[in-house]
Order: structure tokens, then C-alpha cells, then sequence
């Protein structure tokens, strides 16, 4: 036993050639238990398989250590992809500290909803709707104003009054417009 404590083993080479660094017992073919609780490793750790934090009765935590950032990068600059899966139809939050942001440079939304956020309120685009309701107004401010096509209508669906307040003009400017 040497100079550890009677009876107990630190480190094990089992006959299959396993490494086993523990006093726990335990069958796995790696382990590494510090008393303190806490084992640092320098330089990188290679993983082939799954890699699983916490103990199975509490949330498991990846952060830096010290006011660092925390990088998730795919194995090279020009292929990859990194994926957020969780396990039980949950949500997914990004949630920064304090005054902070999410930044999403790119994004495609395929479903949900986006509540209480200004869009392009200080780039704006284009955009593609099948469907625009507002509850108080809708302004246009773009040269061309609201142009309908394909027979589209303006119609009050409470009294059928459309109320124009200003000059009401028809035509194109070359040809004459047609009321009916």
C-alpha cells in the first residue's frame, strides 16, 4: 500500500489495461475524483463520444474560469455546424447579464412568435406578409404608398366605410383613372 491510507487504492492499471484514478469504487474505465472536488487540466481534451456535466440531480454548468468568454466552435473554419437540442419540448433562452444583448448576425424563423420588439426600426428592409393586422394605425412613409394587386380591396369589415381624409387622385398620371 505504500504511503496511502491502509486498504484503499489511488491509482489502478486493471488487467484489460483500463486506467482507474479513484477510491470511489465505482467501474468506470476513467475516473478522476480530486477530495477537493475541482481537477484542472492544461491544454486540450479530446473527446470521442458524449461529453455530460453535472451529476444527474441539478443543472450541469460550462463556464470559463475568470471573466473569459465561452467559445463553442465546430472542428474547423469552413464546415459545421453547432446545434441546441434540449430533451422534453422545452424552451430554449439565451438570457445575457445585465444591459447586454443577443446578437444574432443571421437568423431564419420558421414559426413562433416575436412580441413587444420593433422590427427594422433602425435598418429597414423589406418584408413579405400574406396577413398585416394593427391595432391602432399603419403608417407609410415610402413614395410609392399602398398599392394593391390583383383586385385586392380596402374594406372597413365593421360599417364597410373607408374614410379618406386628403385628396383622392385615380390614374396613373398618363392615363385616366376610373371610379365605379
Amino acid at each position: 500500500n505504500g504511503k496511502g491510507e491502509a486498504g484503499s487504492e489511488r491509482f489502478k492499471v486493471l488487467n484489460n489495461g483500463d486506467l482507474k484514478i479513484s477510491s470511489d469504487g465505482t467501474t468506470d474505465k476513467f475516473t478522476v475524483q480530486a477530495s477537493s472536488g475541482d481537477v484542472d487540466i492544461d491544454g486540450d481534451v479530446d473527446i470521442s463520444g458524449n461529453l455530460s456535466v453535472g451529476d444527474g440531480t441539478a443543472a450541469g454548468i460550462i463556464k470559463s474560469n475568470g471573466n473569459n468568454d465561452v467559445k463553442l466552435q465546430t472542428g474547423n473554419g469552413t464546415t459545421g455546424s453547432i446545434t441546441i437540442t434540449n430533451g422534453a419540448d422545452q424552451n430554449i433562452t439565451l438570457t445575457p447579464h445585465g444591459s447586454g444583448s443577443v446578437v444574432i448576425s443571421k437568423a431564419d424563423i420558421n414559426g413562433g412568435a416575436i412580441d413587444s420588439t420593433t422590427i427594422g426600426s433602425s435598418a429597414a428592409a423589406a418584408g413579405a406578409f400574406t396577413t398585416i393586422t394593427a391595432s391602432t394605425s399603419i403608417d407609410v412613409t415610402g413614395s410609392s404608398g399602398i398599392i394593391l394587386e390583383k383586385d385586392n380591396t380596402i374594406t372597413n369589415v365593421n360599417n364597410g366605410i373607408v374614410v379618406i381624409n386628403g385628396t383622392v387622385a385615380a390614374g396613373t398620371g398618363s392615363a385616366a383613372g376610373v371610379f365605379k
